[in-house]
Formats: structure tokens, C-alpha cells, sequence
């Protein structure tokens, strides 16, 4: 009922079981090395727990000192439990939301009218591109539609499955718009008239990197582009986390056994295809194998 806020839980709990408290976890101090390696973005937000790096000493910050599961697992990588700290769950949340999302300062209408003032080849088309990414990202859509029309480009995001408009902008910014994007992906800027599919990889506010696939067709009033995209961060989840029934999982754990084969995975879009790849992949990465 919140009669009690999550701090003051968190400091009786300190009291309890004879832990250090922090309730406020800057993202700088998330050790981003470990948490990779040995976990996920969603992991540590659905065990509540976060590992910190701090005068080059790692501690554990974890919002439930029962939770003997996430100790074993800590222990079993560790050799230890020492370092654990108690935060809550509040925290664990807000740092990881920071961490994936910054604060954006963007002014799209200032965007716009310098990049009309500049024309296709200033620098405000690249910066409405990458907050155009930025935000699908961020809101963790799928693809990013980009349609001209007689006066405008229209602008669609794909999220959860569903088309949602994103912005409106004026069409004498579509060919910008366009150039950047082929530029990107390694496609000829001449090229207006026939389809073409390729990929680059786009840095996402300097934090880390998502592989956008590129599909560009011809229509009436200029190119249009899908970008599709495929964030790593966001698909790495173990093929164990994914759902299937104890069957459904001996069938896959072995195809994943086989030494040569094909495993076509099929649905439409926002069924899951990719994440489930890179579960897969992950399944069987090593330093013996090579992965593509």
C-alpha cells in the first residue's frame, strides 16, 4: 500500500542482515564488462541486481537479500559473496533506464529548420538521422519507416508488431535524409531507381552498437527506406529464458548439438526470429568455434 518507502525498507533490511545501503546508482558505475559476460540487461533487472565498479574494486548491489538463487549465481562466478551491497529495486530500475536512455536535448524543430536552411548536404540532416534512431531505439521499435510523399516524408515507427507515426517533416528534407542513410550502409548515392538491401552499424549515443539492415525501394515520390533494427543488447537472453516447454528445449538444446545442419526460424514480425537466433547463437559460441 507505500505506507513505507522503498529507502526506509532498504535500511531496516541493511539493519537485518548487516549490509551496507545505497539507494541511488549512478550508470557510470554499472560494470558493464561483467554484466555482458556473465549477464543481461534483463536479467538484472528481473533478479534485481546490478554489478558496480568503483576505485577498481567490484561490489553487488542487490534489492533482495533473500534471494539465495542470485547469491549462488554470484558465488559461482565470484567464489564469494563479499562486496554485496543492498539498494532497492527503484534504483536498480532508474540507473538501468539511465544507462540504456539518456536524457536527450534535442530540438527537432531547430533541426529541421537548419537543415532546410542547409540543404541535402549540411550537417542537420545527420543529426535528424541519428535522432530518428536514437528515439526507435529508445522505444525499442523494430524497424523505422521512412515514406515520401507529394509534400512531406512521413516518418513510422514499428513497436510491439504495430506501424505508429513517428514525425512529419518537410519532403525538401527527404533526399538528405536518403543520402545519409546509403552513405551508411554502402550504398551508391546515384542509385534512385532499382532496390537494394544492406547494413551498417549505428552507435547509439556513444554507449554501444546496433546492427540497423537497410531495404530501400523505388516509388512514386522518391526512395523509400525501412531500416530495420536488431539490437544486441535487447536480444541477449538465454535460450532457457525464452518460454519452451522442457520438450521444446531438449529438442532445440540438441539441434544445437548437431555438427552440421539448418534451422529455419520463421514468424512475422516482432514474433521473436532474432532474439531467438541470438539465443541460439549464444548456446553455442565458443572460443573453439567461429560465429558469423
Amino acid at each position: 500500500l507505500a505506507f513505507v518507502k522503498e529507502d526506509t525498507i532498504a535500511q531496516a533490511l541493511g539493519i537485518q542482515y548487516q549490509l551496507s545501503v545505497i539507494t541511488d546508482i549512478a550508470p557510470s558505475e554499472i560494470d558493464l564488462a561483467w554484466l555482458y559476460e556473465h549477464s543481461s540487461v534483463e536479467k538484472a533487472s528481473e533478479d534485481l541486481f546490478l554489478p558496480l565498479r568503483e576505485n577498481g574494486r567490484r561490489r553487488f548491489a542487490v534489492a533482495n537479500p533473500t534471494d539465495c538463487r542470485l547469491f549462488d549465481f554470484i558465488r559461482s562466478i565470484e567464489g564469494h559473496t563479499r562486496g554485496v551491497t543492498l539498494t532497492t529495486e527503484k534504483a536498480i530500475h532508474e540507473a538501468l533506464e539511465t544507462l540504456l536512455n539518456p536524457p536527450s536535448s534535442v530540438d527537432l524543430e531547430e533541426i529541421i529548420a537548419r537543415g532546410l536552411r542547409e540543404g541535402a548536404e549540411g550537417r542537420a540532416i545527420e543529426e535528424l538521422v541519428e535522432h530518428i534512431m536514437e528515439q526507435a531505439i529508445m522505444r525499442k521499435a523494430t524497424d523505422v519507416h521512412i515514406e515520401p510523399t507529394l509534400e512531406t516524408t512521413q516518418v513510422y515507427l514499428r513497436i510491439d508488431g504495430v506501424r505508429q507515426p513517428m514525425v512529419s517533416l518537410p519532403s525538401a528534407l527527404h533526399e538528405g535524409i536518403i543520402n545519409v542513410i546509403k552513405v551508411r550502409a554502402d550504398i551508391k548515392p546515384d542509385q534512385h531507381f532499382t532496390p537494394d538491401d544492406k547494413k551498417f552499424i549505428f552507435s547509439y549515443r556513444q554507449r554501444r552498437d546496433v546492427d540497423v539492415r537497410v531495404s530501400l525501394l523505388p516509388s512514386s515520390y522518391g526512395p523509400t527506406v525501412v531500416n530495420r533494427i536488431l539490437d544486441r543488447m535487447s536480444s541477449l537472453i538465454t535460450l532457457e529464458d525464452l518460454g519452451y516447454s522442457p520438450g521444446q528445449f531438449e529438442i532445440i538444446s540438441r539441434l544445437t548439438k548437431c555438427p552440421n545442419g539448418l534451422i529455419l526460424v520463421t514468424g512475422p514480425t516482432g514474433s521473436g526470429k532474432t532474439t531467438t537466433l541470438y539465443a541460439l547463437l549464444s548456446k553455442i559460441a565458443s572460443p573453439e568455434k567461429k560465429t558469423i
